[in-house]
């Protein structure tokens, strides 16, 4: 992480460029979205979190309504697809019910970062100490602060292309 600009931090993927993504691959991008707000809340407590989340926040609203509005991927939904104008003339009880399923999502996505943060609290404490020393670190100098080996991760979501 590197202060730029107003931004206090960042993280940058190197991922390639995906034309098509699974429902799995969004969730995880919506993760590592909320990681930041979470750890901050673990670290800090909720009453000293910061706005240094939001437009972390913004990104994984914006896809989760994409997930729920445009690529059918909310049983609570369906499967549709609302362009800005069909759903600027949604009533309020079909925007509630989409809004509602952008809150789940969300939601659940916090409760799964926190409790991954909890369990993972040693390796959590290595990186943010390496962060804080050294700056900047890519993934293989990540994977050595926090001691990774290749059976400690299960694969990575299947990308469709």
């Amino acid at each position: 992480m590197l202060p730029r600009g107003p931004a206090l931090g960042f993280v940058a993927s190197t991922r390639k460029d995906e034309y098509l993504k699974s429902k799995e691959s969004m969730l995880a991008t919506i993760d590592v979205c909320m990681a930041g707000r979470a750890a901050e809340e673990l670290l800090f407590g909720k009453k000293n979190i910061t706005q240094g989340a939001s437009s972390d926040f913004q990104q994984a609203s914006r896809i989760a309504l994409e997930m729920v509005a445009r690529y059918g991927m909310s049983e609570e939904v369906g499967m549709v697809f609302y362009t800005d104008d069909a759903l600027a003339r949604l009533s309020s009880d079909e925007l509630a019910k989409i809004n509602r399923a952008v809150k789940d999502l969300l939601e659940s996505s916090y409760g799964r970062v926190k409790k991954l943060l909890t369990e993972k609290n040693k390796e959590h404490t290595l990186l943010a100490e390496a962060l804080l020393s050294e700056e900047t670190l890519d993934a293989k100098q990540i994977k050595q602060k926090i001691g990774w080996r290749k059976e400690d991760v299960r694969s990575p979501a299947p990308t469709l292309v």
